[in-house]
């Protein structure tokens, strides 16, 4: 068996590495002590294409494996623990979902600025009552006409207050046996009723934004719905 990593695999490491050595090493002390989140830094590597490592080409993305994409965070994350999260947290639960479950339609409005980096990406399922328990979730969406209005609080949310896209678990019903059916929306940042509440006081991991989003009868598209 062959363990060692394919030349692509090589360079992308190589590349990176170099990178938040000589780049981003030299500005992580000031923007951890100043709790400033690297909207610099962030901008610079979505230019670079690492933000949509593993989104495919037809949506703006770099085309690559899921093994690209866990060599960039380990790389980004030898150099800045608060880098990595925020591109993880991007990529997994901004992007993700949307890979997963999206509909073409949806990917093809939504992952091309996320894949850029001229939007950044999060998700919501964390509330103060409900962990990560996604059964638990309080946050509710109801239909009204066409749209879908939700209501409710998330907590814990990585990118929060920087994100422009949000993915977020409602409850919008319950099954035959009486448990929760919980749905997940496409949620701008810019949605009427949306907001940003506290950011977290944390020990350590200061420049990546973690806090609360309030859900005051936000208002979305049924085809926002995942």
């Amino acid at each position: 068996m062959d363990l060692d990593l394919a030349p692509d695999h090589v360079l992308l490491r190589d590349t990176i590495r170099e990178f938040m050595t000589e780049e981003v090493a030299p500005v992580v002390d000031e923007h951890e002590k100043a709790r400033r989140f690297p909207t610099d830094v962030v901008r610079r590597i979505g230019e670079l294409g690492w933000l949509g490592i593993n989104v495919p080409e037809r949506w703006g993305g770099a085309g690559m494996d899921t093994l690209a994409y866990a060599i960039a965070v380990e790389e980004i994350g030898r150099v800045w623990g608060s880098l990595a999260l925020i591109v993880a947290a991007h990529t997994s639960l901004g992007c993700g979902p949307l890979l997963i479950a999206g509909t073409d339609e949806q990917r093809d409005r939504f992952l091309p600025p996320l894949a850029s980096g001229a939007m950044l990406g999060a998700y919501g399922l964390t509330e103060p009552m409900a962990g990560s328990d996604a059964g638990g979730t309080r946050t509710t969406a109801r239909r009204d006409g066409d749209d879908w209005v939700i209501d409710g609080q998330k907590r814990f949310i990585t990118n929060a207050g920087q994100a422009g896209l949000y993915i977020l678990t409602a409850r919008t019903g319950s099954n035959d046996d009486g448990s929760a059916r919980i749905s997940a929306f496409i949620v701008p940042a810019d949605s009427p009723g949306f907001s940003v509440g506290r950011l977290e006081e944390k020990m350590g991991l200061h420049a990546s934004a973690t806090g609360e989003l309030q859900l005051d009868g936000v208002r979305v598209p049924g085809a926002n719905l995942l």
